[in-house]
């Protein structure tokens, strides 16, 4: 284990996400909630939920860009055919996906052996 600092916590937000919260605001959407708990997960070392967080962020943003299709892996293979990411990415993605549904649907010891 590496010990970080300034820890997660303390370290600033990224400017754009202040035009997240005006842009959640105008389009009654909860990106920029979702976000600064995801900060807060981060920060207190609370990996479960975070990835939870990270995966339903992805999720949200997805169905924003190309709709629902039915399953998360649809909706990514629609987004990767749509240009938002590429191939690349998509493989780098792979392991969320897995973490995701590991503590979704599966045993939490699979997420726990991903974050050692």
């Amino acid at each position: 284990m590496i010990d970080q600092y300034p820890p997660a916590l303390a370290r600033r937000r990224p400017l754009w996400v202040h035009d997240l919260c005006l842009e959640d605001f105008l389009r009654g959407q909860s990106k920029y909630k979702l976000l600064q708990e995801l900060y807060i997960g981060i920060g207190v070392q609370n990996w479960w939920l975070t990835m939870l967080g990270v995966r339903s962020l992805l999720e949200f943003v997805m169905i924003e860009k190309v709709g629902d299709n039915g399953t998360f892996v649809k909706n990514l293979h629609k987004f990767l055919n749509a240009g938002f990411i590429s191939k690349i990415q998509l493989d780098a993605l792979e392991p969320l996906i897995e973490a995701g549904h590991a503590s979704t649907h599966r045993d939490i010891n699979l997420l726990q052996r991903m974050s050692t």
